[in-house]
């Protein structure tokens, strides 16, 4: 029975004079249809993958997502197909994709920082990389390039990790150089603003950590010289909008992808983000970084 159906048998019972007792029994029929029937109509759980520079997915983009969605369906018990959502790895892409109000967004850092109060994001995991939770952004210019970093102001800087100018002139230049005295160029691929240092047409990149430790053994290592490290900063967290979940969402999503490195399964899919796996996370983990912006 539908619930007009339901709304109509009930108009019905009334004008044939039934008791109260029977109305009141197909109420609550009614109010268990129209839960279970909300229930099931429950929208998708919106997932976004923003992180700028990341490899080019748009042919496996549907599988790998897939592959990551179904298993943390299985492992949250949730309904399959519950998660639906997208990768993205340009910065145009990642603002187009906050505007859908996705419930779960795994950022970079820099996208982190510049959202976290605006959308008042919940960290409830974070990347391992080389075993820990926190990793360095590096600044190069060319290899022949007589500069320090003070010598930068006024110069092209281009690089994939540039959407927080706060981020970048308080965390990756320490406090030492402020992201409105440079000509900031993002790029989409950090091969093409490493390309630009080498051919002169910019005057530095910054790089994350990966993307640093992609350059050794490459042809491009030896026409590039390291001009400033950052300090340890925290490596990218998966967050969820606690206004967009239900209570016991964030920690059960955080559960799952940690786990996800100590099963086959899991390891299968971390695999095809080529990503070696997630840790326990909290804010307050988030405190130190953010009480340096705040004081800087």
């Amino acid at each position: 029975m539908t619930i007009g159906a339901i709304g109509l048998a009930l108009s019905n019972v009334g004008g044939l004079g039934l008791g109260a007792r029977m109305r009141a029994s197909l109420a609550a029929l009614a109010a268990v249809v129209c839960c279970a029937t909300s229930a099931q109509a429950a929208e998708p759980i919106q997932f976004l993958i923003c992180q700028p520079g990341g490899p080019d997915l748009s042919r496996e983009q549907t599988a790998v997502m897939d592959g990551l969605f179904r298993y943390l369906e299985r492992e949250m018990k949730l309904d399959k197909g519950r998660f639906e959502g997208r990768y993205t790895n340009t910065t145009d892409g990642c603002d187009k994709a906050l505007k859908e109000n996705p419930a779960v967004i795994f950022p970079s850092v820099p996208i982190f920082v510049e959202q976290r109060r605006a959308l008042d994001l919940v960290p409830v995991a974070q990347l391992r990389i080389n075993g820990q939770a926190r990793d360095h952004y590096y600044v190069m210019v060319g290899a022949d390039a007589d500069l320090a970093l003070s010598d930068l102001v006024g110069k092209t800087v281009m690089g994939t990790h540039l959407d927080s100018p706060r981020f970048l002139s308080d965390a990756v230049f320490g406090g030492q150089l402020k992201a409105d005295q440079l000509k900031l160029k993002p790029v989409k691929r950090a091969l093409r603003a490493i390309r630009r240092v080498i051919r002169g047409r910019a005057d530095a990149v910054v790089l994350d950590g990966a993307q640093y430790r992609a350059l050794a053994g490459s042809r491009y290592v030896e026409k590039l010289k390291l001009l400033h490290t950052s300090p340890l900063l925290p490596t990218p967290p998966v967050t969820v909008v606690p206004s967009r979940v239900d209570a016991d969402f964030g920690p059960r999503l955080g559960r799952a992808l940690v786990g996800m490195a100590k099963d086959s399964e899991g390891k299968k899919v971390l695999e095809t983000f080529q990503i070696e796996g997630f840790q326990s996370t909290s804010l307050q983990q988030w405190a130190k970084l953010e009480a340096r912006l705040n004081r800087l």
